[in-house]
């Protein structure tokens, strides 16, 4: 990480040295990749899309980011987390390579640390034998160095304000700057519920880059998901599917449709055999999204970190139970738009904690400084640890949902694991 910070940082140079590190690497990209990018949603897009290919008998690689602890919770094979050991052995061999490569070129090819997670990814992939690897970019997409991968197919989930310093300020800045994920030649699948006006935007950038845009279908006529189970109820290519997909939250119906338009891309294709198999949702596992914790009090655990997400974060817990019932923890990152997140706290909850103990955070006093207190009766301030204690304690009854900083719930969640004894 040191190194890589040494880098030349702007977006020309890093498409013409990360070009370079591909195109050494070449003959190890022998696997077809779907590339997944959007403000929110990518992450449960790409692993269903993940669970649908292991059930197809596919061997597939997944690269999501960021990570909630371990750098390694990055790299998936299988649905198995790569070991810390194999991906230390990796990123031993790729450094001689990328510290040689500077040492000839210059210090303006020290690669991003990203760009060297990518580079390790598809080794991991390689040396496992993966025949299909999702790639979730990290932010943006002709802004991110996903956008250099090859594809047999790349997705948009949703357009929202998020990264504006890196995507541009309006939200056609951002939707044209995601388009830019998808290679010319090939196609790229949107969300259909993205607004009119961004995907006559998306549209007209692809049609420049020699890109073909589909957009997901209608295909669930009934989608169901509560504190107990998922349901979804889908037409596919004239069959009817009952779907219990693996993750909670009513926002997911959408992300469902996008993974179905997928999986029939791939199927036209040729590249997995059977639509039967888009019954692999239910397997799918995504920790910290909208993740239902069943214990006493029962833990909602979603990282919604943008007016969007936390908007539809809202939407999902109404329609399982009233405020009334809930207590919000709440701790986000200092580059997020916390002060709209803030105006959207009440609707959650009457009774919420902050916390600022981790990567990133904004200070409690700040959150406290913007937030109007008399749209809440009670606001508490703590370490998480001591959060998650004091909120078992007091409120055994209530579900606790706990939203923010990725990085935050991630540490709520290992104290929650100490406390719960689950994996």
């Amino acid at each position: 990480m040191k190194w890589c910070e040494s880098r030349v940082s702007q977006k020309e140079a890093m498409k013409k040295r990360f070009s370079l590190y591909l195109e050494l690497l070449s003959d190890q990209i022998n696997f077809d990749i779907i590339k997944v990018t959007g403000t929110n949603g990518k992450g449960s897009v790409s692993s269903m899309l993940s669970s649908c290919l292991i059930q197809s008998k596919k061997c597939v690689g997944l690269f999501t980011s960021p990570h909630l602890i371990s750098i390694n919770e990055r790299f998936r094979i299988n649905d198995n987390t790569v070991s810390m050991e194999e991906m230390e052995a990796v990123a031993q061999q790729l450094e001689v390579l990328l510290k040689k490569k500077v040492l000839e070129l210059g210090d303006r090819f020290t690669p991003s640390f990203f760009e060297v997670l990518i580079l390790i990814a598809i080794l991991l992939f390689s040396n496992n034998g993966v025949e299909i690897a999702i790639f979730e970019a990290g932010i943006g997409g002709a802004n991110d160095s996903t956008s250099l991968l090859p594809a047999v197919v790349s997705v948009i989930t949703s357009i929202g304000l998020d990264h504006q310093k890196q995507l541009g300020e309006t939200l056609e800045e951002i939707a044209i700057d995601k388009t830019g994920i998808a290679p010319p030649g090939t196609t790229l699948i949107i969300n259909s519920e993205i607004q009119d006006r961004l995907k006559a935007v998306i549209k007209a950038k692809a049609k420049d880059n020699g890109v073909v845009v589909q957009e997901s279908g209608g295909f669930i006529s009934v989608f169901i998901s509560d504190l107990s189970q998922t349901r979804a109820l889908a037409e596919i290519n004239g069959q009817r599917f009952e779907l219990e997909p693996g993750l909670s939250g009513y926002f997911q119906k959408q992300n469902l449709n996008l993974v179905i338009e997928v999986w029939l891309f791939l199927y036209h294709r040729g590249i997995v055999p059977d639509i039967k198999d888009i019954s692999g949702v239910r397997f799918t596992k995504w920790v910290a999204r909208f993740e239902i914790i069943r214990s006493a009090p029962l833990w909602i655990l979603d990282s919604a970190h943008n007016p969007e997400a936390f908007e539809a974060l809202i939407d999902s817990l109404n329609m399982v139970c009233t405020k009334d019932r809930r207590v919000l923890l709440f701790g986000n990152s200092e580059e997020k738009d916390f002060k709209t997140i803030l105006k959207l706290i009440p609707s959650i909850s009457d009774t919420v904690y902050f916390v600022d103990d981790f990567h990133k955070a904004i200070q409690q006093s700040v959150l406290s400084d913007h937030f109007d207190r008399a749209s809440v009766r009670n606001i508490g301030n703590s370490t998480i640890e001591n959060a998650v204690h004091i909120i078992m304690d007091r409120h055994p009854d209530k579900i606790i949902v706990v939203a923010g900083s990725i990085f935050m719930v991630g540490l709520v969640r290992e104290s929650l694991k100490k406390v719960l004894q689950f994996k």
